[in-house]
C-alpha cells in the first residue's frame, strides 16, 4: 500500500461497512483523514439493517456524515451490462460479467471502479468480479492492519478490535489471523 500505510480513498460494500463499525473503526479512518464513499444501494441497505438490528452492528450513517453516498441509477447499471435476474432477501440480484451480485455489491465495484479507488469488499463473487475488473480490494482486517501501521492503534489493539468484530458475528479469515497477532497477510 505504498509508502503511506492508509488508504485515503476507499469504496466500501455493506459487510465491511459494518464489520469497520463493530469494530469502532469507522471513526479512526475519519481521523486519518480517509474518504468513504457507499454508493446508493449500500446507503439503503445499512439503514434498513439498522432499522431491523439496531445501533449495536449496524452503523448510523446520519451520525457519520462524513461518509459520501454516491447515487448509481438503473440506467448506469444497463449501460455496465448488467442484466437484473430477481429479488433476493432485501436484495436484487444482478447477471453481471458472468457472476451473479445483489445490488449492493454490483454499486460497490461500479463505483469504485468509477473512482479509480480501492473496494473494501470481502463476499468471494463481489473480489472476483472487481479483480476481474481491475479494481483493487482491500478487506476490514487489513484495514485495521493499515491503521496500526499508521499509529492510529498498536497491533494488539488492532488485534483486539478484530476478535471484537469476529465476537459478533461477522466472519473473516484475515480477522481471525489478525486477532491471533498475525498480520502478514
Amino acid at each position: 500500500m505504498g509508502s503511506n500505510p492508509i488508504l485515503l480513498k476507499l469504496v466500501s460494500d455493506t459487510p465491511p461497512l459494518q464489520g469497520l463499525h463493530r469494530g469502532g473503526a469507522l471513526e479512526l479512518l475519519r481521523e486519518a483523514g480517509a474518504e468513504l464513499t457507499i454508493p446508493s444501494a449500500v446507503d439503503a441497505q445499512t439503514r434498513s439493517s439498522r432499522e431491523k438490528a439496531g445501533g449495536g452492528k449496524v452503523p448510523d450513517l446520519d451520525a457519520h456524515r462524513w461518509i459520501r453516498v454516491e447515487p448509481v441509477s438503473d440506467q448506469e447499471l444497463a449501460a455496465a451490462g448488467a442484466a437484473p435476474v430477481g429479488p433476493r432477501r432485501s436484495s436484487f440480484v444482478y447477471a453481471w460479467n458472468g457472476l451473479k451480485l445483489d445490488r449492493p455489491e454490483l454499486e460497490a465495484v461500479l463505483v469504485a471502479r468509477r473512482a479509480g479507488v480501492p473496494l473494501l469488499i470481502e463476499d468471494e463473487t463481489g473480489v472476483r468480479c472487481a479483480r476481474a475488473c481491475g479494481v483493487p480490494v482491500t478487506s476490514v482486517a487489513a484495514v485495521l492492519r493499515d491503521l496500526s501501521a499508521a499509529g492510529r492503534m498498536d497491533l494488539a489493539e488492532a488485534g483486539r478490535r478484530a476478535r471484537a468484530i469476529l465476537e459478533t458475528g461477522y466472519f473473516s479469515r484475515e480477522l481471525e489471523w489478525l486477532s491471533r497477532g498475525i498480520a502478514d497477510f
